[in-house]
């Protein structure tokens, strides 16, 4: 009698997995939507800041979607463009993390940890509005990307302090980073925050994502744009720029850059990465043989901004009494500052 009440018990759970396996798999296929939110509904002052828009009113902060793997609700089936990427049957929210980096990664950077000069892998969703669009997609794993609506991805893509793939965004007063993050259609309910295929209660096909974004220092960017009114030379001219930002008494940013003319023209150079709030000055600490500076135009107020973009002029033109003077230079760094090491050589001198 025993056996046979142990046949019957092993029979009605064979019986009740398989219900189980059928109704995840019934589940799987309903229409399931989604929607991105930039952060949490609570912080409010974050959601204003974040909130930039274009004349028309269209939200500047979008998100793109790449499809990962293919999700059942029982196993994940990773897709051919992610060979590096394995997803085991406990993986943690660490692991999960994991996971959303090597993907980002897998799309974005060169095997050396570059910015890839082209991407081969296309998102299935691209320039969704944040907190706006509400997407149907189908079941699977997604990787959601934040990022500027006008900027490429050459622009918004950087790296956090500990080396993860981040996207930046410029908010009204503050810098934002995102971490690219995963999300898996349908979802189980957060425990204890965290959100996880494995996670008790019933399969949720209406999603709701809340980022959240590191806030950091904002930083501005201004442009130097050169003209050179005649060329009368054998060889390219360059032309030598020194950027300098200073806040609260201190020098922030310390930097030199380059330009090289083989002809008459203009040319522009934008730098990055300045703090906003700082004072930056602009030199021409070197001109190209034979040539002189014939003016030069700075903005009225040198103050590094989020919102405006500063630009510095300088125009050149070749001096005919100088044809054919060399010079030999050389950048060397004191310990606190770059400092051009300058000094003549006879006619036909090759600059270094």
């Amino acid at each position: 009698m025993k056996k046979k009440w142990t046949r019957a018990i092993a029979a009605i759970a064979c019986t009740i997995c398989a219900l189980v396996v059928l109704q995840l798999l019934v589940v799987a296929e309903e229409p399931s939507t989604l929607q991105v939110w930039p952060c949490a509904t609570d912080l409010t002052d974050m959601r204003t800041d974040l909130n930039g828009a274009d004349g028309q009113g269209e939200p500047l902060l979008r998100y793109d979607l790449y499809k990962i793997a293919d999700f059942d609700t029982v196993e994940f089936k990773v897709g051919d463009n992610y060979p590096g990427i394995h997803i085991p049957a406990d993986i943690d929210s660490k692991g999960w993390r994991e996971v959303a980096d090597k993907a980002a990664q897998t799309i974005f950077w060169d095997e050396n940890g570059n910015v890839k000069e082209t991407l081969s892998i296309k998102p299935d969703v691209e320039n969704a509005m944040m907190g706006f669009d509400q997407l149907k997609l189908e079941h699977g794993l997604y990787l959601i990307v934040a990022h500027h609506r006008d900027q490429s991805y050459k622009e918004y893509l950087g790296k956090s302090k500990e080396g993860k793939l981040v996207t930046r965004y410029q908010g009204h007063e503050n810098l934002y980073s995102f971490l690219p993050d995963l999300v898996a259609i349908p979802t189980k309910p957060a425990v204890d925050g965290e959100i996880n295929t494995a996670n008790p209660g019933e399969w949720m096909e209406d999603v709701v994502v809340y980022l959240k974004p590191e806030k950091e220092a904002p930083l501005g960017s201004l442009i130097i744009n050169k003209n050179l009114l005649s060329y009368s030379n054998d060889s390219p001219v360059t032309f030598g720029f020194h950027v300098v930002a200073e806040k609260d008494g201190k020098v922030v940013y310390d930097k030199i850059f380059s330009m090289d003319f083989t002809g008459a023209g203009s040319q522009s150079l934008r730098v990055d990465g300045l703090p906003v709030g700082a004072t930056v000055t602009v030199r021409e600490i070197y001109q190209g043989a034979g040539c002189k500076l014939v003016e030069e135009v700075k903005p009225s107020d040198p103050t590094v901004s989020a919102d405006t973009v500063l630009e510095f002029s300088f125009t050149n033109d070749f001096d005919n009494t100088d044809k054919g003077h060399g010079i030999l230079n050389t950048f060397v760094y004191d310990g606190e500052k770059w400092v051009l090491n300058r000094s003549d050589t006879a006619e036909g001198g090759e600059s270094q």
